[in-house]
């Protein structure tokens, strides 16, 4: 708190506290200053995800279980014309577990292919899908 005195200068000579200054101002400031760093992480991490995709992409068209141990997969990968693509497969069973893992190839040539594989599972799978793409 300010003393009468300090408040009499003050009033004397016109020389006011900057609110910007005192105990809730700078925690307002710091709060502004650290939800201005937290946008500018998150744009930051943003622009480089986005500058890090991948020019390969993977899309599964079927996948038909066709005993416990085979799931038999179609995928269309996209990808430079001048590149091999990788694909990585994964199936699982009806817990959601992986039971069988297979990385598809797709040589260069064509920009866009249609792919046939057939993934080896440890168990019976439920399901097949495409994890991630890279190219080779």
């Amino acid at each position: 708190m300010t003393s009468p005195e300090t408040s009499d200068l003050d009033a004397r000579y016109g020389r006011r506290t900057s609110r910007i200054w005192d105990s809730a101002g700078r925690r307002n400031l710091l709060a502004a200053a650290g939800v201005l760093l937290l946008i500018a992480i998150v744009a930051a991490v943003f622009a480089w995800n986005q500058s890090a995709k991948s020019d390969v992409s993977g899309r599964m068209l079927s996948y038909d279980v066709v005993a416990d141990d085979t799931v038999k997969v179609q995928l269309e990968m996209r990808k430079p014309s001048d590149q091999v693509g990788i694909c990585t497969v994964q199936a699982k069973n009806k817990y959601a577990e992986v039971v069988g893992s297979l990385d598809v190839t797709a040589p260069s040539g064509r920009s866009a292919r249609t792919v046939a594989a057939t993934v080896r599972t440890r168990e019976r799978a439920v399901v097949a899908q495409v994890l991630a793409c890279r190219l080779g």
